[in-house]
């Protein structure tokens, strides 16, 4: 009977899943998207994770034109995130590396950027803008990179203060 208790206890245990991660730094990698849940004191939860899809290419063109590069195509179906959650896509380009953040929630998005130039490489740390509530944000860098690690995430109420990027 104790052995039947403990087989349940295991089996149980493996259907619970992993624990919410909660640590303070989410690692992207290049090619990947990563969907989170913010939790009111800053922890966070991992949703989905996966390799970027086909319509994280259309929100990397779009997002182009804004910088310089080809127009953007009309009526573009970009990716969004789910209300109250929070997407992110880190894509290579022929630039460097480009963030895309989507804000499904209908508070302002502020967190912390850090970046690996190696896998193993020394963390250095980026600025990285807020993002308005149900909006989506570009963050882009020159050069390419490893991985970003965000965290430090808040989710704060609109106000007429200017938006600072740190």
């Amino acid at each position: 009977m104790l052995a039947l208790l403990n087989l349940l206890a295991i089996l149980a245990s493996g259907l619970a899943g992993p624990p919410p991660d909660r640590g303070p730094w989410l690692a992207i990698r290049p090619a990947e998207f990563v969907t989170v849940e913010i939790h009111p004191d800053g922890g966070w939860r991992v949703l989905d994770r996966g390799p970027a899809e086909p319509a994280d290419d259309r929100a990397e063109q779009a997002m182009s034109g804004l910088l310089g590069g080809a127009p953007t195509p009309p009526k573009a179906e970009l990716p969004t995130a789910r209300p109250d959650t929070v997407r992110f896509v880190l894509k290579p380009t022929a630039r460097g590396m480009m963030l895309l953040v989507s804000n499904g929630y209908g508070r302002r998005l502020e967190y912390r950027g850090v970046l690996r130039r190696q896998a193993e490489g020394r963390p250095e740390p980026s600025s990285v803008c807020p993002v308005l509530g149900r909006l989506q944000g570009i963050e882009d860098w020159p050069y390419p990179f490893a991985e970003l690690d965000v965290g430090a995430f808040q989710l704060v109420e609109e106000t007429r203060q200017p938006m600072v990027c740190r």
